[in-house]
């Protein structure tokens, strides 16, 4: 469910983890979106301000699609949506970015929900906190 406020600029996006809703592969390390401005003017976002939010009430920060994860605790560049545009990405949360030494080791990202424990998130509640800046109104 996508809730737009009309006062505070913001996007909430809540889900609740079932049986049936349970996200497929069990290895999803990132959530995907598509933000289509249908503004008169540029939409701002501020990627340092985006959080995912686990059961819980565990926030962890993200970094969008395109950031190396060796910046993964690195200021964002902010991104404008001009208007009638619209963009593509991904979120991950920082957290579940490592790194791990020796010949096989190398950069990794950790099951969103649990990997194999999956099961676990099973009817449990997680949101997205994604403030956005509209006509310089945040």
């Amino acid at each position: 469910m996508l809730e737009k406020a009309t006062e505070v600029h913001r996007l909430t996006f809540t889900g609740i983890l079932n049986d049936s809703s349970l996200f497929t592969p069990k290895d999803l390390t990132q959530i995907g979106f598509v933000i289509q401005n249908k503004t008169d003017f540029g939409i701002k976002i501020d990627w340092d301000d985006i959080s995912i939010i686990f059961p819980g009430r565990i926030a962890s920060r993200v970094i969008h699609g395109g950031t190396k994860l060796i910046d993964r605790n690195a200021a964002q560049a902010q991104t404008t949506v001009p208007p009638s545009a619209k963009i593509i990405d991904s979120l991950v949360p920082s957290d579940h970015i490592s790194f791990t030494q020796g010949q096989y080791g190398g950069w990794e990202t950790a099951p969103l929900f649990g990997g194999e424990d999956r099961l676990i998130w099973n009817n449990k509640e997680f949101s997205i906190f994604f403030p956005l800046e509209i006509n310089g109104k945040k």
